[in-house]
């Protein structure tokens, strides 16, 4: 089965609160039932998760929208991007989202 939409909107990349249900963080209403992206530490998880896009090349549509990814997190996955053949949709609304990361974009599209 292939992957074409992967939605981490209102994942957090960051450590968990207390009273947050184990399993609700990372989920994905595509063919991945769960995405734990719980390692506490939100650069170190964005590098797991770009691993994972470079190598998943059928993926076309990606929504990591409310994730609270800061303006490295967001370029480090944006970059990891260069190339994607089948992506057609990259919504990153709604993060901290600055320079950084507008440069990204202009040198990925």
């Amino acid at each position: 089965e292939v992957l074409e939409k992967l939605s981490l909107s209102g994942s957090s990349f960051d450590k968990p609160e207390d009273d947050e249900e184990e399993g609700e963080r990372g989920k994905s209403d595509a063919s991945l039932d769960t995405a734990d992206f719980s390692l506490f530490n939100p650069v170190e998880t964005a590098t797991v998760l770009c691993g994972g896009l470079k190598e998943n090349t059928s993926l076309k549509i990606i929504d990591i929208s409310c994730c609270y990814l800061n303006d490295d997190e967001l370029s480090l996955l944006i970059y990891s991007l260069v190339g994607h053949p089948s992506l057609q949709s990259l919504d990153i609304s709604r993060n901290s989202a600055r320079t950084q990361t507008m440069y990204a974009l202009a040198d990925v599209v």
